[in-house]
């Protein structure tokens, strides 16, 4: 199996809420550890499933606060307290953090 990304990802460390895709409800916190343009990687010790719709809120080192919803598209089982996400971002959002990037 290759297990080469199709994207690169630029490392970063940054603070992130989890909120349910309405917006509505904080689900948890953690932290964004990893970014393309097609997601990033979560670390959280919230309990999420695959397909679960959510949104991130979090702020890059350089100042700007980035707002994206997507959904859990994979899941590191090995982690014990704190879980590892993939987070795809929805398609329509994937142009903008492309020029962040």
């Amino acid at each position: 199996m290759d297990n080469r990304r199709k994207l690169a990802r630029k490392q970063t460390v940054a603070p992130v809420d989890v909120y349910s895709k309405s917006r509505l409800k904080v689900l948890g916190k953690g932290f964004v550890t990893n970014i393309n343009e097609a997601g990033v990687l979560l670390l959280t010790q919230e309990h999420f499933s695959l397909g679960d719709e959510l949104v991130v809120d979090f702020k890059l080192s350089n100042g700007w606060r980035l707002d994206f919803a997507g959904k859990i598209v994979h899941i590191d089982e090995a982690a014990v307290s704190t879980k590892a996400y993939g987070f795809k971002f929805l398609p329509d959002q994937a142009t903008f953090v492309l020029k962040l990037v």
